[in-house]
C-alpha cells in the first residue's frame, strides 16, 4: 500500500517492552489521526507490537537513543486480518 492510499488507524494499540520477556509493557492508543506518543522511555532497544481489531498484528524492534530527535515519525502498516 503506497502512501497515497494509506489511512490513519485511530484506536490502534502500540506496545513496547524490553527484550526481557518478563519486562514491563508500556502501551498507548493512537489518536484520531493514528498518532501516538510514549514519553519517558529509557534509552535502549525494545520490541514492539501494533494491533487493531480486524487487522493483523505487526511486531518489530525500535531503538531509543539520546541522539534521535525528540519526535520521530514511525510508519507502521497494518494489513487486513484474514
Amino acid at each position: 500500500m503506497g502512501p497515497e492510499s494509506a489511512w490513519a488507524m485511530p484506536g490502534a494499540i502500540f506496545e513496547i517492552r524490553t527484550e526481557n520477556p518478563d519486562g514491563k509493557i508500556r502501551g498507548v492508543v493512537a489518536d484520531e489521526k493514528g498518532r501516538f506518543r510514549i514519553r519517558g522511555v529509557a534509552q535502549g532497544e525494545y520490541v514492539f507490537k501494533a494491533t487493531r481489531n480486524g487487522f493483523q498484528s505487526v511486531y518489530g524492534r525500535v531503538r531509543v537513543s539520546r541522539k534521535a530527535k525528540a519526535s520521530t515519525e514511525v510508519r507502521i502498516v497494518l494489513e487486513l486480518g484474514t
